[in-house]
């Protein structure tokens, strides 16, 4: 990180059991699934919130909501401060493109596998 910003979090966390191993994967999207478990979130899908806490198949893990707060989340790729991103297949927040339906803007830079913050939040498709 660049500037060092280290806001992470600011509204209430929820808790769901991990529909698979979600062990190091803090800072990914992620969604519930229909047996109401927390699954990553792949492309083109609105994820519910980002992983705060992770855990093996059926542990009880912490996620945060889309609602506008600064969060540390994992790049699947290279941004730069001000980029809309998008959830790609992998749970990971990248560029987006034209129609992509945007999870967040990137309060600052940085390359794939990098934790950094963004205001997460859902801006609809990308234009």
């Amino acid at each position: 990180m660049a500037n060092e910003v280290q806001a992470d979090h600011c509204g209430p966390l929820h808790e769901r059991p991990a529909g698979a191993d979600l062990t190091g994967k803090e800072g990914y999207a992620v969604v519930i699934d229909s047996s109401s478990t927390l699954q990553l979130a792949g492309a083109g899908v609105r994820a519910h919130g980002i992983l705060k806490r992770g855990g093996a198949s059926g542990v009880s893990c912490t996620y945060a909501v889309f609602n506008g707060d600064w969060h540390m989340v994992v790049l699947g790729g290279t941004v730069v401060a001000g980029d809309l991103l998008v959830v790609d297949s992998a749970g990971k927040f990248v560029l987006s493109t034209t129609g992509e339906l945007g999870m967040g803007c990137a309060i600052e830079g940085g390359a794939s596998g990098e934790m950094v913050t963004v205001q997460a939040e859902y801006l609809g498709p990308v234009v």
